[in-house]
């Protein structure tokens, strides 16, 4: 039991596992970018491999629906109540669904669940169960609460007990966490403490930021974004275990720039080793689904760098649930020091 904050840096991934349902809105799946998405069974082998590897743990957000082994599955769990949409193209359930995972891996992922489980140190965590968003003009927390309910009982099913959240699009509604706690929710993944990613809708995002946020890639506009074990217990018991960095995909046309990117993570990784606090990443499996080689490289670069860092200064990689765990041990064992 933790009497004292931990004299360690942690190194976190989170990964949004959601195929075809993270980006129905904007692709079909006939688009040129949905070869990414079907690419995924070739790229989530590929990082649990490198996982394994370097003794990395990570958590896989993973939507509801792809637990689904059937259609029939799909509409068994899927909640009586579901969000109104103002923008009736947020809406999943009018979505055309093929039978399966084999005649439809982009709604369909069981297999990949199964092999993300049967790896050392992964966690499966809750994308929720439609791809939610909750932020969006229409929705309310009834139909959030529905939804919830529908992604714990499908997990269930599998024998997976839901303890951490990634919010869609980070949208990151303050009024929905009472309910997390209530159904056993234990920490989420919040924004990069600055405004350019503070959590919004979609017609709230601004093309000032977003460009500001790709430099930010590169250059270090806003900095590291580490985290204090302290900080991660918030007022209401849920544990926020903030994200640092967002791992951009390898861009073909600009080598300089990669190697800027791949430097403004490591040196953010070593700052968190040596003072001892979270770094956490995070991406897409899809965002590795072009220039896979490439991509798998970098990744390669960074888990070399941790592994570095745990020799170095005694780093640790913790999943979500791992590092919400240790600090609510420390939060609980001071509260009876000095409460």
């Amino acid at each position: 039991m933790l009497s004292r904050v931990p004299d360690f840096g942690a190194f976190v991934i989170s990964i949004d596992f959601e195929l075809l349902w993270g980006m129905r809105d904007i692709i079909t799946k006939d688009s040129p970018y949905a070869e990414r998405m079907r690419n995924e069974k070739i790229v989530i082998p590929r990082m649990l491999e490198l996982f394994e590897e370097y003794e990395i743990s990570a958590t896989w957000a993973t939507v509801g629906m792809l637990f689904a082994r059937s259609r029939s599955e799909f509409l068994q769990y899927a909640p009586t109540i579901k969000p109104q949409y103002l923008n009736n193209a947020l809406n999943p359930y009018q979505e055309e669904m093929g039978e399966g995972e084999g005649d439809d891996p982009l709604h369909y992922a069981p297999l990949l669940i199964k092999q993300i489980r049967n790896t050392p140190r992964q966690e499966i965590a809750t994308h929720t169960y439609s791809h939610y968003y909750c932020l969006e003009k229409g929705q309310n927390s009834q139909a959030f609460e529905a939804d919830l309910i529908s992604a714990i009982q499908i997990a269930q099913k599998q024998g997976i007990q839901l303890k951490s959240i990634v919010f869609p699009r980070n949208q990151h509604n303050p009024e929905y966490d009472e309910l997390l706690i209530k159904h056993g929710v234990q920490c989420f993944r919040g924004n990069e403490q600055h405004r350019i990613y503070r959590p919004r809708s979609g017609s709230e995002q601004a093309y000032r930021d977003k460009a500001y946020r790709l430099a930010d890639s590169y250059l270090n506009l806003t900095g590291n974004h580490l985290i204090r074990w302290e900080d991660v217990v918030e007022p209401s018991g849920l544990c926020n275990i903030p994200a640092s960095r967002f791992f951009r995909p390898y861009m073909k046309q600009g080598a300089i720039f990669e190697k800027l990117k791949v430097a403004r993570m490591t040196r953010s990784i070593k700052e968190a080793a040596r003072s001892s606090r979270i770094y956490h990443l995070w991406w897409h499996p899809h965002n590795f689904g072009g220039e896979i080689e490439d991509n798998l490289a970098q990744l390669r670069d960074v888990l070399a760098c941790v592994s570095h860092c745990k020799k170095e200064y005694g780093m640790q990689s913790l999943s979500m649930r791992e590092a919400a765990d240790l600090a609510e041990q420390y939060k609980y064992n001071n509260s009876l020091t000095y409460g």
